[in-house]
């Protein structure tokens, strides 16, 4: 741990749970700095604007602080934002989480930020061209929320997919995931819009496949070592494979939670670059029924020193705990 963490005195404006709450706060907080996280009652997110800005000041004031960091997809005022911390001399960070899907939110707020982080690697020359500081910080995993649990009955099947049903990933759906719903798996899905008939790509002719709580309009995400320890294989679904580190957040928390529960996606360049052969990943979706058929195939005892190694490798190489103290020593470092 460094030393200078202590004078890090951090303001995150989104709770969100994967990348944020559960994230980069709890990282900041695991390496000694001081660390506020809009959340519960607090939260800001869906407030109007006015509301926002006056609630930063009064939190600014408050706790002192000396970095405001925010994510992509945040919803808040960022030029306001970024004025009042050049006001205040105090730095703003803004993480672009998703260039490649969505690099227009990138160039809009390069100018408006003190440093972007991003998890794409090959958008940092672009970054650097317009003299702004960067640096490459990607998704990780969160070893004391990140665990494995016991098994529960209700979220027990063979296969297990948490992710939204985005329509920029419509054509990999049909060629990875429709295979294996033909094949018949014990599978479920959680997430937001599998649900409706509008869209391209649905689960409205298998609504078994679905997974329906009265109290709840999405599994919560504090549920979600639930789903992974309850399964044999967790299905990963990504946006883009334009990028050699970009990914999405499952498969950091998937191998830091499991205990026997094996990672399959179809294959993606940042994806084989980050973990390589600690999961499985196919070509095509003749490759994800085999691969899926070949999982299914092993003991418990088989796929548990899968995931133990494979927890150990995520734990060692992407804890938040080493992400968040990248943000600490640039700010250290007075970039």
């Amino acid at each position: 741990m460094n030393n200078s963490n202590h004078k890090v005195r951090v303001l995150f404006l989104n709770p969100a749970p994967s990348l944020i709450k559960y994230g980069m706060y709890w990282g900041m907080r695991a390496i000694g700095c001081h660390a506020y996280l809009f959340q519960g009652d607090d939260r800001i997110f869906d407030k109007p604007q006015d509301i926002q800005m006056k609630r930063i000041k009064e939190v600014v004031e408050k706790e002192r602080i000396n970095i405001i960091f925010c994510e992509g997809y945040a919803g808040m005022p960022y030029m306001d934002i970024y004025q009042y911390c050049q006001d205040k001399g105090i730095q703003f960070h803004f993480w672009d989480i998703e260039s490649p899907v969505t690099p227009q939110i990138g160039q809009t707020l390069i100018h408006h930020c003190d440093y972007m982080w991003t998890t794409c690697i090959e958008t940092i020359p672009y970054y650097e061209s317009q003299n702004k500081k960067s640096g490459l910080l990607l998704f990780g995993c969160n070893p004391e929320f990140h665990i494995p649990v016991p098994s529960e009955k209700i979220f027990q099947h063979d296969i297990s997919l948490v992710g939204t049903n985005y329509d920029n990933r419509y054509d990999k759906i049909k060629e990875f995931i429709y295979p294996l719903i033909d094949h018949k798996f014990d599978m479920m899905v959680y997430g937001y819009w599998w649900m409706e008939k509008n869209r391209e790509v649905n689960l409205c002719n298998h609504p078994e496949l679905y997974w329906h709580d009265k109290d709840f309009l999405c599994l919560p995400y504090e549920w979600l070592p639930r789903v992974i320890n309850s399964s044999k294989i967790m299905i990963g679904v990504n946006c883009s494979d334009l990028s050699t580190t970009q990914t999405s957040c499952r498969p950091y928390e998937t191998l830091c939670c499991s205990n026997t529960s094996v990672y399959l996606a179809w294959y993606t360049k940042a994806q084989n670059t980050l973990f390589g052969d600690y999961i499985y990943q196919a070509r095509n979706g003749q490759e994800m029924v085999d691969m899926a058929n070949e999982i299914l195939s092993m003991t418990d005892e088989q796929r548990k020193k899968i995931a133990t190694e494979a927890r150990n490798y995520v734990i060692d190489h992407h804890s938040y705990t080493l992400r968040a103290q990248q943000v600490a020593d640039a700010f250290n470092n007075n970039i």
